[in-house]
């Protein structure tokens, strides 16, 4: 009973607490047995802790409740989407510096959300064997940016098990992207310029052209441009209208050729005798009866399809809201290889 009573509140207060930092009043926040954090719209799933409480469990959930509901708070679905890049090694390192500019926006003032954070980190990492990594073709390079950018974003060194994987990238990252990575830090609080400059680094480590945006200033230089240049469809209008008041005043000789034809043929109209109109009479035969067209069933009534009575309750759920923006990645990445096969 006491351990019934103790896992209720601490489920009560981790869901507070989630929807504190959330910022947002009207969550539902549930715990589901050995699941993971995800939801969408309103709800919201963590994973449910032993009856017991276990110490590291509740570490791991505190982290990832915490993780989540700052991405809730900090996060512009839309806006990441935009900036998205096209290949999945690009997506997955997009996807890791996002999470953690959230991350470190939203635990900056909290050494309690750092710790949960900082805890759960440590147990992720372990669970995947990273403290045991040797190789780098073995070592996750999105996990191992992102790990990097914690560091440099917070100012606090990376986890234990997390620092194999990290030193097997660190001189490749901190060459082609190191000076990328310090200026993102500067932008944390700008979502906008945080996505331009995360092109402008993935750009520097090959991963994908960087295709931003153009910038305003550039907008307006383009469309003063535009302005002094003349429109070709104006121009042809122009000389168009030149060349029809030339032709107005000048009367070419083959409009007076053509009015004196016209003059004979009028003249030429009076000269046709009896015998020539009942020749024409003759030619002319009344119409028989036409056939009927045959029935090709047009103006019979369209049979319409279903449809629905109101839209008013329909619930529509994207796929970013049902899991994390990395593991739809990897289900991309595994549909591509798929299809990739059936081709060959």
């Amino acid at each position: 009973m006491k351990n019934d009573e103790a896992l209720s509140g601490f489920l009560r207060g981790t869901a507070a607490t989630f929807r504190a930092l959330a910022g947002r009043n009207d969550l539902e926040v549930g715990f589901v047995k050995g699941g993971r954090a995800g939801g969408y719209g309103e709800h919201v799933r963590l994973p449910m802790p032993k009856q017991a409480l276990p110490k590291d469990e509740v570490a791991d959930l505190r982290g990832v409740a915490d993780g989540w509901a700052l991405k809730l708070r900090h996060h512009d679905v839309a806006l990441h989407a935009r900036r998205m890049p096209e290949t999945a090694e690009a997506q997955a390192v997009y996807d890791a510096l996002e999470t953690a500019r959230c991350e470190a926006v939203g635990s900056r003032y909290f050494p309690g959300v750092r710790k949960n954070l900082r805890e759960h980190a440590e147990q992720d990492c372990r669970a995947k064997n990273f403290h045991r990594l040797t190789a780098r073709e073995d070592a996750p390079f999105a996990d191992a940016i992102g790990m990097l950018a914690r560091e440099i974003f917070t100012g606090e060194p990376a986890p234990q098990s997390a620092r194999p994987l990290i030193d097997l990238w660190r001189a490749h990252i901190e060459k082609n992207a190191g000076t990328d990575l310090a200026d993102l830090r500067d932008v944390l609080d700008d979502q906008d310029a945080f996505a331009r400059g995360l092109r402008r680094l993935l750009d520097h480590l090959s991963l994908e052209d960087d295709i931003d945006d153009a910038s305003p200033e550039n907008e307006g230089e383009d469309e003063d441009e535009k302005d002094g240049e003349t429109d070709p469809d104006e121009e042809l209008d122009s000389q168009g209208g030149q060349q029809g008041q030339a032709d107005e005043s000048e009367p070419d000789g083959d409009d007076q050729q053509q009015d004196a034809g016209t003059e004979e043929a009028e003249a030429g109209e009076g000269d046709i005798d009896d015998q020539q109109l009942e020749a024409m009479s003759q030619e002319e035969q009344p119409a028989g009866p036409g056939e009927q067209p045959e029935f090709d069933g047009r103006n019979e009534p369209i049979e319409r399809g279903y449809e629905p009575f109101t839209r008013e309750f329909d619930e529509i759920v994207t796929a970013d809201e049902l899991c994390e923006g990395l593991e739809l990645s990897r289900l991309r990445a595994m549909l591509d290889k798929q299809l990739a096969n059936l081709q060959n």
